[in-house]
């Protein structure tokens, strides 16, 4: 008898869709929370403007700036529009009792999760980097 001595992708099953439903869910509340903390960051950003007197200071207040445009303005809402999109596509499939395209939808579904697990770290990164020019002019 031979003996499995690694877990493979061969040998695990796959998740069922409701738990892929599931995991879309929580990607858009992660969505929802990440634009929130940056309308948050923004009402910091401008509390704190005039305390930012330094050039370096000021250059790096408008590179937050920017970032918070760009995140809470373009990336975040194209990541929303996304999930929507493939959260639609799983119900088409689930109503249409069609198979055919669940691979796609699969592979669609470890993109997103690829996309938002990234974004993750990096708005962990930027919050650091966020709190830390905070607390410098505080």
């Amino acid at each position: 008898m031979e003996q499995l001595n690694e877990a493979g992708s061969d040998y695990l099953l796959e998740i069922g869709m409701e738990e892929l439903h599931k995991e879309s869910r929580v990607w858009m509340s992660r969505i929802e929370l990440w634009k929130r903390e940056l309308d948050f960051f923004q009402k910091l950003l401008d509390a704190n403007s005039l305390k930012f007197s330094s050039k370096e200071d000021k250059k790096k207040e408008g590179h937050f700036q920017n970032l918070i445009f760009y995140y809470n303005g373009e990336l975040l809402d194209e990541y929303k529009q996304s999930v929507r999109r493939h959260e639609k596509q799983l119900a088409q499939m689930l109503i249409s009792g069609e198979t055919l395209n669940e691979a796609e939808y699969r592979n669609r579904h470890i993109e997103l999760k690829e996309k938002v697990d990234s974004f993750d770290d990096t708005f962990r990164n930027y919050k650091h980097d966020f709190y830390k020019l905070i607390e410098e002019v505080l």
